[in-house]
């Protein structure tokens, strides 16, 4: 035997209804840009980088003493790089990810590892 269920909604009027913005996806971060996640990570992260297409970025892990962990060279004909990074030889602590163009115009994020 099977059974029906009705299910009524009553919609009342409401003259205004207040929407929270929704958080940007990482692939539409604005240029000079850098979305990192997962991030506090054990070591492997991804990164979207927005940059400006056909032209030169460095992107660098520094210490909070500002010594230079790793750094690597950006070159795109696309707006957006998504990399898959290791940082697993890092020891626990905070870092700064460091994109700096050949202007010399620089962003930095946290890199948190935790084991």
């Amino acid at each position: 035997m099977k059974k029906l269920i009705f299910i009524f909604i009553l919609f009342s009027s409401c003259k205004k209804i207040d929407y929270a913005p929704a958080p940007a996806p990482p692939q539409f971060i604005s240029k000079g840009k850098i979305a990192l996640f997962p991030n506090p990570t054990a070591g492997k992260v991804t990164l979207l980088i927005n940059v400006e297409p056909n032209v030169k970025y460095n992107l660098s892990v520094q210490n909070l003493n500002n010594k230079v962990i790793k750094s690597l060279s950006l070159n795109s004909v696309n707006s957006v790089v998504k990399r898959e990074e290791d940082f697993s030889s890092l020891e626990n602590g905070i870092y700064d990810l460091i994109l700096i163009n050949i202007k010399g115009n620089e962003t930095r994020i946290p890199l948190i590892i935790k084991k």
